[in-house]
């Protein structure tokens, strides 16, 4: 769903740019909840393959939420791996960046202690066939 994902970010982004004080507001409140690195990625990739207008401050702003260089190479290239994937591909680099952006969003939300047992449980059931979903 990443590219779909990121229409709807644009699109919201595309709607309320002109509201008075949006920047400033999406700003203090993702850094009140503790989302200023989940708002730089949503920025940059909505910028980058849709050509969002956001204000030149904005992005100046959220490059200070921009994690290590590595971590953002890595990010940058798996993103882009399944963003400019088209439905013919089928490739294990696909297949490892889905992964990876899966396993991604599970460890924001779980702590590794959970996380573990929940992944190795999803992979024997989608192993044995009964993984639904």
């Amino acid at each position: 769903r990443g590219l779909r994902d990121l229409v709807d970010i644009d699109d919201l982004l595309r709607h309320f740019r002109r509201a008075k004080n949006f920047w400033r507001e999406l700003i203090s409140r993702a850094e009140e909840l503790d989302l200023s690195r989940p708002l730089y990625y949503a920025l940059r990739y909505s910028n980058l393959y849709l050509q969002t207008p956001i204000p030149q401050e904005m992005l100046k702003r959220s490059q200070s939420w921009q994690p290590a260089w590595l971590a953002s190479f890595l990010m940058d290239a798996i993103v882009d791996n399944v963003i400019t994937a088209g439905p013919w591909r089928k490739d294990l680099a696909l297949k490892l960046s889905r992964h990876l952006l899966y396993v991604r969003a599970h460890w924001l939300r779980m702590p590794p202690y959970l996380l573990i047992p929940h992944l190795l449980r999803k992979a024997l059931t989608k192993r044995r066939g009964r993984d639904v979903g």
